[in-house]
């Protein structure tokens, strides 16, 4: 009976022979493809259609906590091929502001992304537009947290919607927190004070 080892060398064995034979059928041939042009073919088509990734310098315009609004003068780095914004950029966006609603509540360390989702419903805009957009923290959890953002264009249509949710279980353990901020706004006792009179 054949161990474990000569089992998986035998699976094995007929994958590489194929290889074998690939590679001595192309050897004596010019234009034989190898793994590296190939690879190097994929990414400079990729960049050609997308371009590199972004660099987005967003400029926060107002911030409260849980509420940031921003914005972004549209670069040429920032379009696809068809000269309009990226969805990619949009999306860099829905994770860099979902972060800076967290931060605007005071977690120094805004935790890491567990689920991120983008809408696209209009054309963000061209070279030298400005694209807006608000993002909110829709609830702060102890384990995790969700944020919602919107996109406007120069037109004032929404161009996108967006949502992130993080896992901030361990930010909130950061000695660097601004802790008042990370505190609700009415306490607990206070809440059921409010709730006992209103009923009387």
């Amino acid at each position: 009976m054949r161990s474990r080892d000569d089992q998986k060398y035998s699976r094995i064995k007929p994958a590489e022979q194929q290889v074998d034979r690939w590679r001595k059928y192309h050897s004596g041939r010019t234009n034989a493809p190898s793994q590296y042009t190939t690879s190097q073919r994929a990414l400079r088509n990729l960049q050609r259609i997308s371009g590199s990734l972004p660099s987005v310098q967003m400029r926060i315009t107002a911030a409260e906590p849980g509420k940031v609004n921003f914005e972004l003068p549209i670069e040429k780095q920032h379009t696809n091929r068809l000269g309009i914004l990226h969805g990619a950029t949009l999306a860099t966006m829905v994770d860099t502001s979902g972060s800076l609603a967290l931060a605007s509540r005071g977690l120094y360390s805004t935790g890491v992304s567990t689920d991120l989702n983008v809408t696209y419903l209009n054309a963000g805009g061209k070279i030298g537009d400005l694209i807006k957009g608000e993002v909110i923290c829709d609830k702060f959890g102890k384990t995790l947290a969700y944020t919602s953002v919107k996109f406007m264009n120069k037109n004032n249509e929404i161009v996108a919607r967006g949502s992130h949710t993080k896992f901030v279980a361990l930010a909130w353990k950061d000695e660097r927190n601004i802790t008042g901020e990370l505190e609700p706004e009415v306490s607990e006792s206070q809440a059921r004070e409010v709730t006992r009179t209103s009923f009387k």
